[in-house]
Parts: structure tokens; C-alpha cells; sequence
């Protein structure tokens, strides 16, 4: 069986020198047009935008 090695974070925000240009609100905006797609209620309020934003930032750069 392959062993697959984690990618995820793709760095360190305290060590990069700028902001991650891939992370945009068109980004945030189509993770939540997917789950919308899989069943979940629609992204609308902004709390909720808010929350969706903070996890992905923290997949994908902090690893929690």
C-alpha cells in the first residue's frame, strides 16, 4: 500500500513574505457554492462567510 505524506499546510504565515495570492473571496465563495451543491444550507450571512474564511485559512497554511 503507497504511503501518502501530508502537503497540507502549504506554509507558514509567519514566515511568508506576503499574502497568499490563491486566497480570495472568489476562493471562500466557491468552497461555499460546493457545499451548497452537496446539500448544505447557502453561505449568506456574514458570520457564517466569516467562519468558512477562517477554517480554510487555517487548513490550508496553519495545519488545524
Amino acid at each position: 500500500m503507497p504511503k501518502f505524506t501530508s502537503v497540507y499546510p502549504v506554509g507558514d504565515m509567519n514566515t511568508e513574505n506576503a499574502p497568499d495570492s490563491r486566497f480570495t473571496s472568489l476562493f471562500v465563495q466557491d468552497v461555499a457554492a460546493v457545499l451548497e451543491r452537496h446539500g448544505y444550507p447557502p453561505v449568506v450571512a456574514g458570520a457564517d462567510y466569516a467562519a468558512l474564511s477562517m477554517h480554510l485559512l487555517r487548513f490550508c497554511h496553519l495545519g488545524r
